[in-house]
């Protein structure tokens, strides 16, 4: 990291972060260009260990992305207010993010998806203690993002 100032490594500021943002940018490898889709997220973070979950339909182009390969970058982000100042060179934003990389999977477990929905719900509504229609359970797709290497920056500061 370029200015190392910024590094987020306290793991309450990174759970803020994670608690804050509220949309994940997931990035997987066409073999040609990037495909980046905005998701909805839960996560876990025990032990400086992060691993997300995501939902979605049963078909479509991240799940064939995912089939042919695995590997996975992501974003998040928070905070953003844009700081000013009487030049432009002194226009800069407040903000804390999170990007890494992992290896995405399928769950297929009824109880495993179920523990990750429940991550993800307690994100959106501060509840973790829902149940699901084992039906509609049955036609979720329910993604697991392993976290291999991750890092957290913020600038929190004003010019002055």
């Amino acid at each position: 990291m370029r200015k190392a100032n910024r590094e987020i490594k306290d793991e309450q500021l990174m759970r803020q972060t994670l608690e804050t943002a509220d949309t994940c940018r997931l990035a997987l490898n066409t073999g040609g260009a990037p495909y980046i889709v905005p998701l909805s997220y839960g996560y876990t973070l025990e032990d400086n260990r992060l691993t997300l979950y995501f939902h979605c339909a049963d078909e479509g182009r991240k799940l064939e992305l995912m089939a042919a390969d695995n590997r996975a970058g992501f974003e998040l982000d928070c905070g953003q207010k844009l700081v000013t100042g009487p030049k432009a060179c002194h226009y800069s934003t407040q903000f804390m993010s999170i990007v890494g990389w992992g290896l995405l999977e399928r769950l297929t477990e009824p109880e495993a998806k179920k523990a990750a929905l429940s991550h993800l719900m307690r994100h959106y509504s501060g509840r973790d203690d829902w149940d699901y229609d084992e039906k509609v359970l049955n036609h979720t797709t329910v993604l697991k993002l392993t976290v291999h290497e991750f890092t957290g920056k913020a600038n929190r500061k004003e010019r002055v």
